[in-house]
């Protein structure tokens, strides 16, 4: 093949995709947003406008007030604390141990020269002469 038909057949190539990109993406196709695969316990389905006061078809007023109800019997719970009085409970032992802070050791630099400390020993070592003859060094 020759170079210009190869750059016509690129061509129609790229646009024929970004025709099929076009009409897939930007087809004015309407999704249905109620089907979110979520179920109420009525077995109403619930999808991202479910719950929406301006719903025009009355489902999403009704899941909003099904679901005001819930809210309402959540506040009506009440805990017994019959758990922390009784003997099985008070019988527990903490096992959790206790975290002690890290301490700073160290230097910050530990490869600066050493300041207040002086380099010269104080204490000359002396060793003591050996008495008596050594073997020959091979």
């Amino acid at each position: 093949m020759t170079s210009p038909i190869k750059k016509i057949i690129i061509f129609v190539l790229v646009g024929v995709v970004l025709v099929v990109v076009y009409f897939y993406f930007f087809s004015g196709k309407t999704v249905q947003t109620t089907i979110g695969g979520l179920t109420s316990s009525t077995g109403k389905t619930v999808g991202t406008q479910g719950l929406v006061a301006t719903s025009t078809d009355g489902v999403g007023n009704e899941i909003g007030r099904e679901f005001l109800s819930s809210l309402l019997n959540l506040k009506t719970l009440t805990l017994s604390d019959k758990l922390f009085t009784n003997d099985s409970f008070r019988t527990l032992e903490d096992f959790s141990i206790v975290i002690i802070p890290p301490i700073e050791t160290g230097r910050p630099n530990p490869f600066a020269p050493v300041v207040g400390m002086s380099t010269t020993p104080t204490e000359t070592l002396s060793i003591p002469p050996i008495e008596g003859t050594l073997p020959p060094a091979n």
